[in-house]
């Protein structure tokens, strides 16, 4: 089933990717990263349009991730994380919340553990949407523009081999 839906948000492009961008700050256990490079390989002169589009619905499902933390975040969490992922964003979150949240950003662990989290730990919204701010952008945008820049380049001397 994870797979059907990674297959239909490539399918939909940058629609795909503003929904999985989105769905990475609420439920969907896969990284927009995945997505991202993917998008960014095959098109690489739309790799910085995409990394906007992912990172609007990032930010569009961040406040989204908070809330259901903020409602039933231990619940949700224990069902759709490693417990392994979860206790180590728990103690990363317990010693430094905004570091945390900027890390989180650019780790394998679903950013989604750091929106729900904060909404469990009653962390300041404003806090995390900031540092989510900065640190997404940082995400999406190196990859778009290391694509933007050397995709192209990548791409025809994969194609050649």
């Amino acid at each position: 089933m994870l797979k059907a839906f990674l297959e239909i948000f490539s399918d939909l492009g940058v629609i795909g990717m503003f929904l999985h961008g989105m769905m990475d700050a609420i439920l969907f256990p896969k990284p927009a990263f995945f997505l991202q490079v993917t998008l960014s390989a095959l098109h690489p002169e739309n790799a910085i349009w995409i990394a906007t589009v992912g990172y609007v619905g990032s930010l569009i499902g961040t406040p989204i991730g908070y809330f259901i933390g903020n409602t039933s975040g231990n619940l949700v969490l224990s069902k759709v994380m490693k417990k392994k992922w979860l206790e180590t964003a728990n103690k990363l979150f317990n010693r430094h919340g905004e570091a945390a949240i900027l890390i989180g950003s650019f780790t394998p662990i679903p950013f989604k553990i750091f929106t729900i989290l904060s909404g469990c730990m009653k962390f300041p919204f404003w806090k995390l949407f900031f540092y989510a701010a900065v640190g997404r952008a940082a995400k999406f945008y190196i990859v778009g523009i290391l694509f933007h820049l050397y995709g192209q380049v990548w791409l025809s001397r994969w194609l050649v081999k």
